[in-house]
């Protein structure tokens, strides 16, 4: 391959870079023995089977069985080609590489990734020039002042890169097509309306842009608010409008400044939720960064996946009106399943959405309250569930105390628990014998079921963590097949193994992979001495392969071989050769003896004869 990196590029970068390191900025890692382990960022799950192991500088998912090296692991996180992925792990190593990375080496791009990376460009001109006239124009003037007025700084503008879209239809239509953008992927842009006569109007206009970024920090969609009365049919319009769905855009799948919140999250574990983005943007004025927020929905089963590669604690900061309350109660019932995160709920003063909060009280005052005044999701049900009955009836008493155990049932700490019933007792006047009995009879209906999920899920763990190799009960790995991968193992960590059996003509593998991986490690060794594993990693170019060698280096073997080792493999493997070739007589036999050749019959038998007298002595 002619314009291939070369390898002593590849092999500085893999050589100056923790595996560790890259994966932990995606995937929530913890040391377990040697290696480190967190949910597949890869397929839903629930135990973590995710494995990064550190001395090999390896990565695979006992789950869904991706894997390989780290330049393997930015392919697949991030949807990138070969060089975009090593260009992207010398720019998070921080290294400064001599070599020219060619952007066109990705050549056979689909018509459909084409077609994208013209929409994220049409995205990201439409955010450039909404943000230069809000900024820099007397046509912002306007929105500028409503903005100001409602506490948005310099700072918050820039960093967020909001935005005008003018009282015009066609302002950005224009623009586009005379830099170079066709009717075709403007329609596929979902910036534009088509007219019944096909000429296409600007979606957004007479708003204010808030461009939605993904986790690449590409803008692939808008959210434009209104922001001032102008006539009867604004007052028709809604006061957010959102992209509509795209190839780029679901929004499902978006979470407003995640890309930030993440990286904040990498040090201190924590994502804060918010209800809308004018929420996210005022936190970070006050200097809470770490927040997102869903694109008008409530918490998506995405969304979830999303956060669980960025963090283990979330803190719901909805607003405190009574929908905000409903929307937290909401988001607590899709969250309590989640074992992963340690969740945590803030209940507003005055029914005061975080972005008044902050206004009226101030960025320190909501620092303070957010450290200090988040509540349990058990107090905060208790809280909520004191509003939806009537306490003044006994009935109404009743009612809510059975809701509340019903809730503290799921309580799994025993300490916290025993502190809610004192609480509750003394709140309620009750005694806490009383409370202590109902409950036990709502802890005693899940017990079973918790205890035998969580069983099943350490059962799990445990065998992923003692057996460190990728087989299964569904998919047992014989004596021959373990052999022919020790040998690999052995060939590809000690030079001289592989020179001991490239020598022998008469040596190969059984099975035709293995047979495929030797001869791909004579010409990578041939071709690149001295190159590290990681290098055969990319050298080999065969999906298929490259699993098979990332199960071959997640053997647990000692560090070096010894002859005797050595003498057994090739023993096991003199064996399985003679057992294949007596089925193959075996079978030849029965077809002679339909036939009637006897004395094809005597050679075949004498055959027979030999091959298990060899069989016998080995």
């Amino acid at each position: 391959m002619s314009n291939r990196i070369p390898e002593e590029v590849l092999q500085d970068i893999r050589e100056s870079t923790n595996i560790v390191d890259v994966v932990g900025q995606y995937v929530q890692l913890k040391k377990s023995g040697k290696n480190y382990f967190g949910l597949c960022p890869f397929h839903e799950e629930k135990s973590p089977s995710f494995s990064v192991v550190e001395d090999k500088q390896i990565f695979h998912c006992f789950g869904c069985g991706k894997g390989g090296n780290v330049f393997r692991f930015i392919e697949e996180i991030e949807g990138y080609s070969f060089p975009q992925a090593v260009e992207k792990v010398a720019e998070m190593s921080h290294l400064t590489v001599e070599y020219q990375f060619d952007r066109q080496e990705d050549r056979e791009v689909s018509p459909e990734r084409r077609l994208n990376q013209r929409l994220v460009a049409i995205h990201q001109r439409a955010a450039d020039v909404y943000h230069h006239l809000l900024m820099n124009t007397q046509m912002g003037e306007a929105a500028l002042d409503y903005l100001e007025s409602r506490g948005m700084t310099h700072d918050q503008l820039t960093h967020f890169q909001v935005g005008l879209a003018p009282n015009q239809r066609e302002f950005l239509e224009k623009i586009l097509v005379q830099e170079g953008f066709n009717s075709e992927e403007l329609k596929a842009s979902g910036l534009f309306s088509e007219t019944d006569d096909g000429r296409l109007l600007d979606r957004f206009f007479g708003r204010i842009m808030f461009p939605i970024h993904n986790d690449h920090d590409q803008v692939i969609a808008f959210s434009g608010r209104l922001f001032e009365e102008q006539g009867e049919s604004d007052r028709k319009s809604p006061k957010y409008l959102n992209s509509p769905e795209t190839s780029l855009f679901n929004k499902r799948n978006v979470l407003y400044n995640h890309r930030e919140a993440k990286k904040i999250a990498r040090k201190t574990g924590e994502i804060i939720l918010f209800e809308g983005f004018m929420d996210v943007i005022a936190a970070w004025g006050a200097d809470v960064q770490n927040g997102v927020a869903s694109m008008g929905t409530s918490l998506t089963n995405e969304q979830i996946q999303m956060l669980k590669k960025s963090c283990s604690k979330l803190l719901i900061c909805y607003d405190g009106d009574s929908a905000g309350l409903n929307a937290s109660m909401r988001a607590l019932e899709v969250l309590e399943t989640q074992r992963h995160f340690d969740v945590n709920v803030m209940k507003l003063p005055n029914e005061w959405d975080p972005d008044e909060f902050i206004k009226r009280e101030g960025a320190e005052r909501f620092q303070n309250f957010i450290k200090n005044q988040r509540q349990t999701p058990f107090s905060f049900k208790t809280g909520y569930y004191e509003t939806q009955y009537n306490l003044q009836t006994e009935q109404g008493k009743l009612d809510f105390i059975q809701k509340v155990l019903q809730e503290l049932s799921k309580v799994s700490s025993v300490v916290e628990r025993d502190l809610y019933i004192q609480q509750i007792a003394k709140d309620y006047e009750l005694t806490e014998d009383a409370i202590r009995s109902d409950l036990s009879q709502y802890i005693s209906s899940n017990r079973a079921t918790a205890k035998a999920k969580e069983r099943r899920e350490n059962r799990t763990r445990d065998v992923i963590i003692e057996n460190q190799v990728v087989s299964t009960p569904q998919n047992k790995v014989s004596l021959l097949e373990k052999t022919q991968q020790m040998l690999l193992y052995r060939m590809m960590t000690e030079e001289d193994i592989l020179r001991r059996f490239q020598m022998r003509e008469d040596f190969s593998f059984l099975d035709v992979q293995y047979q495929e991986i030797f001869n791909h490690l004579i010409d990578f060794k041939s071709s690149y001495s001295g190159a590290d594993i990681g290098g055969f990693l990319d050298y080999v170019k065969e999906d298929y392969l490259k699993k098979l060698i990332v199960t071959i280096m997640y053997l647990e073997m000692s560090e070096e071989s010894n002859e005797q080792e050595i003498v057994d493999y090739e023993r096991v493997f003199k064996r399985y050769r003679l057992l294949r070739e007596i089925t193959e007589l075996e079978k030849e036999l029965v077809e002679v003896k339909k036939n009637g050749d006897i004395d094809k019959q005597l050679t075949i038998s004498l055959s027979l004869i030999d091959k298990k007298r060899q069989l016998d002595v080995i």
